[in-house]
Order: structure tokens, then C-alpha cells, then sequence
């Protein structure tokens, strides 16, 4: 009868953890409409899914359990993921030591190259990474969708925490991850949470290279721009870095700063001794700023030198583009620093009058004819400005424009 009792019990326990799993995975997991497809229904959970379960819901007794049971601790699941992994992403660290004391390998990663430190890092896990690392994780580990390192994941993450253990473990700042050739600085000064200007500042200490190009010629500084936070403009250019250096299709920190209508940053540029008009002629400030619709930026530029004339790659002038756009501040402001009127676009013949009628802009068409442009002129495709205009529907504008050829 006691033999008989014991086998009841164990088939008891048996049989509540096999409850316990379906209900997890069933919680866990979308339905068969989510999915799309036709998953079966009521399917038995293998042991290794059921200690993932155990690992997911933070069941130490599970997870016990089945390594009692002689588990391999190192066992895969769905997409290659081990319970070591699933519970570093949760934080759980009596789970993590129960894994840890029974061999499970620190190191091992899943289909897509995420160990447990890439994990923790991500998931905001700071207490996890910390136990991780004292457990010998490694930081020279790349995973293989991005080739990012941990050291990466926790900077782009705006994890201060993490990075400090990582660099204390001896995570390396002048490595690049596998996909751009970009730095864990990189990935810091381009996250526009604020914690990130802390990281980036430890990283620079650690010996990061804040002129460290990517293979397409990004730099650090160019990254502190796209944050748009000039906290970090400023540490990146208290190195005494190269403000105008270029990436391989012409864009510079100023050019990047101008698109993105950042006229605080382009500010903080031009003081630091960025030209106005410098750089490649497929990209420039100045067209930039007015693509940005941001007047400040494009005032600020004009005001620095930035030539008026100067046509991007598309042959498309800064007045033409302010034209097309409606803005009628930046064209005035345009107009009083030399923009040519009639300025014509070097591969279509356009000009900023063609641009306005045709987006039937009335009060400015009106302003640009008052100051000297001409109607009569036409582009390549032999379209005159009042055509242009009655092509769109503008017939006001049109009758208006033609009448004064």
C-alpha cells in the first residue's frame, strides 16, 4: 500500500505539472487564428517545453523537477532558446542559479545568436547581466541578425548599469558590430533616450574612438546628431573631432542636422566651426534645411554663407524647393541673400515660379512675380509656368500667369 502511495503521488505530480505547462504555453502562446494556421489542438507538451514553462512563469519547483528528472539543462526549445536564456530575460535569478549549479552553459545561444547576456541586457535586466557576468559571460559574442555584442545591445538600450559591469568585465569599446562597422558609441549617441549621454561619456573614458567611421563613413558625431539632443552634440565635439567629415555619399554631421531640422544643433555646428556650404555638392545644408521646412535652420545657414545658388544632386535649388513647399518666410529670406529668381534647375529647366503655380500657391505665385520672375519662361518639357498651373487644376493662377506673357 505505501509503494502504491508513493507511485499515486508521483503521478500526481506528474500530471500537475503537465497542467501547469499547457496552461503556460496556452497563455504564452497565440491562438490558432493568430497564427493562421492549423495548429493542433490539446498537444502534450514535450519535458524540455514544460521546464521552459517552469523557467518562464518563475517556477523553481519545475524547473527543479525535471532537472532532478536528468534533463540537459543545455536543452533547446522553440527557435533554439534554452530555459537559461528564457529566464535571464525575466530576471529570475534563483532560477538562473538552480540552471547554472546543474551546468547549464552561460555562453549558449539561440537560433538567431541572443545568449542569456544579450537577453538580459535588452530586457532592461541590469541585477541578471551583473549575475551573468560574475557566472563568465562572455562580451566578445556577436548575434547574427545585427552582429551586435551585448556591450552594444545594453548601450543602444540606454542601459548605464549594464555597460559599467561589461566594461568592468572587460567588454571591448573599440569593437564594431558586423552589419554597419559601428561602435557600441555609435549605437549610445544615436538612442535619443537621455540616460544614453551618461553612457556615451563612460564610454569616451574607456578609451571608445569618437572618430571611428562606420564602413559608410558614419561617425559618432554624426550618430550625437541624430539623437537631436545637443548635450550629446557637445561631448562628441569636446574631443576636437573632425566636424566635417563626410560619409561616402556626402552627408555631413551639418547636412544630417539641416534634414532633420534640428536649428539648435546646427547652431552648435556652425560654432564649432562647421562650413556652411561645404561638403559634397550631392547633399547639401542649405537644401536640406529647406526640405526640413525649418527657417530657422535655413536662416542660419544663409547667415553662416551657405550659397543660395547651390543646387543637391537633383539639380533642385534652395528657392525652388521653398517654393514648391509653400514657404513663403524662407523664399523672402531667400530672395534677400542673392537666390536668382529665375534660377533654373540644371536638369529640368524648372524654376521656382513652374513649382508654385503648380502646387497653387496663389500668394506667392503673386509675390514671385512682383519681384521679377518671369511666366514666360518655360522648362525643358516645353511647360511655362501658367501651363504648369492648369495642368494641376490652378485655372486662376493660370489665366492670371498667362496673361502676362
Amino acid at each position: 500500500m505505501r509503494n502504491l502511495q508513493k507511485r499515486m503521488n508521483r503521478h500526481s505530480i506528474t500530471a500537475a505539472l503537465v497542467l501547469f505547462a499547457l496552461f503556460i504555453w496556452a497563455a504564452c502562446n497565440p491562438s490558432r487564428a493568430q497564427l493562421g494556421g492549423d495548429t493542433p489542438q490539446g498537444r502534450v507538451l514535450g519535458e524540455v517545453e514544460m521546464m521552459m514553462a517552469g523557467a518562464e512563469s518563475n517556477r523553481l519547483d519545475v524547473v527543479v523537477y525535471f532537472l532532478n528528472k536528468g534533463l540537459d539543462p543545455n536543452a533547446s526549445g522553440r527557435n533554439g532558446y534554452t530555459a537559461l536564456i528564457v529566464a535571464a530575460a525575466r530576471g529570475y535569478a534563483s532560477i538562473i542559479d538552480a540552471l547554472l549549479a546543474r551546468g547549464a552553459d552561460v555562453n549558449k545561444a539561440n537560433d538567431v545568436g541572443w545568449n542569456a547576456l544579450m537577453e538580459a541586457a535588452f530586457r532592461d535586466q541590469d541585477n541578471t547581466v551583473k549575475q551573468l557576468l560574475k557566472a563568465g559571460a562572455r562580451t566578445d559574442v556577436f548575434e547574427t541578425k545585427n552582429g551586435l555584442t551585448p556591450l552594444m545591445i545594453a548601450a543602444k538600450g540606454d542601459r548605464p548599469d549594464s555597460v559599467s559591469a561589461m566594461l568592468a568585465a572587460g567588454a571591448d569599446v573599440k569593437v564594431v558590430d558586423k552589419k554597419r562597422g559601428l561602435t557600441a558609441l555609435h549605437h549610445t549617441l544615436a538612442s535619443p533616450k537621455h540616460s544614453s549621454a551618461e553612457i556615451a561619456a563612460e564610454l569616451l573614458i574607456s578609451g571608445a574612438d569618437p572618430e571611428r567611421k562606420a564602413r559608410d563613413g558614419y561617425t559618432p558625431l554624426m550618430s550625437a546628431v541624430d539623437s537631436g539632443q545637443v548635450a550629446k552634440l557637445s561631448l562628441v565635439l569636446s574631443e576636437t573631432v573632425k566636424v566635417d567629415a563626410q560619409t561616402k555619399d556626402g552627408r555631413r554631421a551639418l547636412t544630417i542636422a539641416a534634414g532633420n531640422g534640428h536649428e539648435k544643433l546646427v547652431e552648435r555646428l556652425l560654432k564649432a566651426g562647421a562650413k556652411a556650404d561645404g561638403g559634397s555638392a550631392k547633399i547639401t545644408a542649405l537644401t536640406q534645411g529647406v526640405r526640413a521646412s525649418s527657417h530657422e535652420t535655413v536662416k542660419l545657414l544663409l547667415d553662416a554663407g551657405a550659397d543660395p545658388n547651390r543646387a543637391a544632386a537633383d539639380g533642385r535649388k534652395p528657392l525652388m524647393l521653398a517654393a514648391r513647399a509653400g514657404l513663403d518666410e524662407t523664399v523672402r529670406y531667400l530672395l534677400e541673400k542673392g537666390a536668382a529668381i529665375n534660377g533654373r534647375n540644371g536638369k529640368d529647366g524648372s524654376t521656382a515660379l513652374m513649382w508654385a503655380a503648380n502646387n497653387g500657391f496663389k500668394r506667392l505665385v503673386e509675390f514671385l512675380v512682383e519681384r521679377g520672375a518671369d511666366p514666360s519662361l518655360s522648362a525643358n518639357d516645353g511647360w511655362t509656368a501658367g501651363q504648369a498651373a492648369r495642368m494641376a487644376g490652378h485655372v486662376e493662377i493660370a489665366d492670371k500667369l498667362e496673361r502676362q506673357i
